[in-house]
């Protein structure tokens, strides 16, 4: 045992020490662990225990201690080994369709989902996260036609309505997915009571009405819903003000953007999201040596620094400094540690040639990408506007643009 012993953890290791192939012994002494975040206990114990005996219910308890340290991968199989053992139990497949959307594999997540809503057809649960995955994987009709399963199931229900909005905004219908959330906004405000879940609920609705203004440029509507959002509570406050720093940045309107976030950063100084942004505005407004001198005091020498290394390539890349650019990209790929990080590097690495002319090295870094993830919608649509700007390879470009819409219907024309 590691970590302050509890009479209970004391007892139970007393029993485990007795007979360490007791189940009901080893499910509580992992329940413990995980309630107390001591996940990766819980691995080593649970890992020990079910090679020794197969159990669907320790499994489970393995998914969710992998889930708890965001290793996905092994959750799913975890959460499969459960699912082999004890087939009619639900909690095993929600288990692995949440491991494996968390991990992108929506389209296997939701034949998990759809065995869920086969064998509780009444839960609106269900259908909501059929709804997700159908967004996820494009199939938008079908997203909405399981929001209405949901709806009949839920009327009124807040996640359906906040799914449904997202649904819409997916399918580039702004207004109405503005409407549904203003209609939802209009109802809790009438409702007599003012508890904290309403509270929470609204800043839910406001937050997401303020991107979707934003999304559509209506800047001044996103501006007004944020500081309604912001007279909710200190930490409504604070999501709020760096929403309403991005809706001046969106509108070109550097002097208040800085204005904002400078404000923000004196109310919240160790907002770390609104710092970075404020440097990055720097970068925008043509300084970049405030804007790089203000990233690099926020290195660690961690891990937290790669995020820090491709905001200055942006900065320097912003402000043709081109060499800068690829040198913060090399300390960037140095942290890299997960796939789609690599591919952030490459594709910034590859606009970063792009803009210098460099075409055969830009295509080299775009083909890297592509070759880890073929289904990369920035890279598709930015190497195919690359190739249709030169006029080069015609057939070719049209088809990667066409492959960027079908992965994300919002992606735009782009210029280099």
């Amino acid at each position: 045992m590691t970590g302050k012993a509890t009479k209970a953890d004391m007892v139970l290791h007393e029993l485990y020490q007795l007979d360490p192939t007791n189940e009901g012994v080893i499910e509580q002494m992992a329940q413990i662990m995980l309630d107390h975040e001591r996940a990766q206990e819980a691995v080593t114990l649970l890992k020990d225990a079910t090679a020794r005996t197969p159990s669907g219910r320790l499994s489970d308890l393995l998914g969710e201690a992998y889930t708890q340290l965001h290793d996905f991968e092994n959750a799913e199989i975890a959460y499969k080994k459960a699912a082999e053992i004890e087939q009619e139990e639900p909690g095993h497949h929600r288990g692995l369709a949440q491991a494996l959307a968390s991990e992108g594999k929506f389209k296997e997540a939701l034949a998990q989902y759809q065995l869920l809503a086969e064998a509780d057809p009444d839960d609106p649960e269900n259908y909501l996260h059929l709804a997700e995955m159908h967004r996820q994987l494009h199939q938008l009709d079908e997203a909405e036609k399981d929001i209405v399963q949901a709806k009949q199931r839920a009327p009124g229900n807040l996640e359906v309505v906040y799914s449904e909005a997202m649904i819409y905004e997916a399918q580039g219908r702004y207004s109405d997915a503005i409407q549904t959330l203003n209609t939802a906004v209009a109802s809790l405000k009438s409702e007599t009571t003012a508890a904290p879940t309403n509270r929470r609920s609204l800043a839910v609705l406001y937050e997401q009405l303020g991107r979707l203004y934003i999304d559509s440029e209506n800047y001044a509507a996103a501006i007004k819903i944020l500081d309604d959002m912001a007279r909710l509570g200190e930490e409504e406050a604070r999501r709020a003000s760096r929403l309403t720093v991005e809706a001046y940045r969106a509108a070109g309107d550097l002097p208040h953007a800085l204005d904002a976030a400078t404000k923000s950063i004196a109310k919240y100084p160790d907002d770390r999201e609104l710092r970075i942004t404020r440097a990055l505005l720097f970068g925008e407004n043509d300084d970049p040596d405030q804007a790089s001198s203000q990233l690099r005091a926020m290195l660690t020498h961690s891990t937290q620094d790669m995020e820090i290394d491709l905001d200055l390539a942006q900065v320097f890349q912003q402000n043709k400094r081109y060499e800068d650019a690829e040198a913060a990209l090399a300390q960037a790929e140095n942290l890299a540690t997960r796939g789609n990080e690599r591919e952030m590097v490459w594709f910034m690495r590859g606009t970063i040639y792009d803009r210098q002319k460099k075409y055969d090295q830009a295509e080299e870094q775009f083909k890297r990408v592509l070759t880890a993830n073929p289904h990369n919608a920035a890279v598709l649509n930015y190497f195919g506007y690359m190739l249709a700007d030169r006029g080069v390879r015609l057939p070719e470009a049209t088809d990667m643009i066409k492959r960027a819409l079908a992965e994300d219907p919002k992606q735009r024309r782009v210029s280099g």
